[in-house]
């Protein structure tokens, strides 16, 4: 990552300054504002998929396919922010943990409107403050994380914004029989219920396919995975 010469004359100016203090420079992230963002970051990421998986069944149960789809592959992705956050709080000596929280499942409609409220929330307010931590403490991995996780949220707002725009649109109950989505990279031909494209190294999910490589963290297409769900 390029700096500009005063930010880097600023990180070395602190690095030194940590490690004369204290021995380390782990050590003193370890009580940093960038390692406890990254514990809270994890924690978010893991109790959004769970949210998620639950909103999949009872979209699945309503009837509504394409948003039952959609919040299983969603919750794919939080699983990665969560993997990449933990990797980041491990490259800093710490031990990611999770604590799960408790939520409420609502029809689909309010499912949608509070998981667009909640994705508006994590980019414009948690992760960009938790980026400017990263930046004030220099800890560029960290950044990377929670920046590619912030870019995913703005792909995850807008399918659910789609999503929700649709809804009326209710397939015929009968055709599930599952209280929840099967979700394959190879389902037989015709079962399909809705197709979406997740990068596995930033966790964005798109309704059409990349072209070369993921818009947000720039991964290979080969990292883009094709999630199409059957009911």
């Amino acid at each position: 990552m390029n700096m500009n010469p005063h930010t880097a004359i600023k990180c070395l100016a602190l690095a030194m300054l940590f490690s004369l203090a204290l021995g380390s420079v782990t050590g003193i992230a370890e009580e940093g504002m960038t390692f406890s963002a990254l514990q809270v970051a994890h924690e978010r990421e893991l109790d959004c998929r769970s949210q998620y998986l639950a909103f999949a069944a009872r979209a699945d149960l309503e009837g509504h396919a394409t948003a039952a789809c959609l919040f299983s592959v969603v919750a794919r992705a939080e699983s990665i922010h969560a993997a990449n956050h933990a990797a980041a709080i491990v490259g800093l000596g710490g031990t990611p943990a999770w604590q799960p929280k408790s939520f409420d499942v609502h029809g689909t409609a309010e499912n949608l409107t509070a998981s667009i409220l909640l994705e508006v929330a994590e980019r414009h307010q948690v992760y960009r403050r938790f980026a400017g931590y990263a930046r004030e403490e220099c800890m560029y991995d960290a950044l990377a994380s929670i920046n590619y996780a912030r870019g995913a949220e703005q792909t995850h707002e807008a399918l659910f914004r789609v999503a929700l725009g649709t809804l009326d649109r209710v397939e015929p109950p009968q055709l599930f029989a599952s209280a929840s989505p099967i979700v394959t990279e190879s389902p037989g031909p015709g079962d399909s219920a809705a197709t979406f494209y997740l990068c596995t190294g930033d966790g964005s999910v798109f309704s059409s396919p990349a072209t070369g490589t993921c818009r947000i963290c720039g991964a290979g297409a080969v990292r883009v995975l094709a999630v199409e769900c059957r009911h």
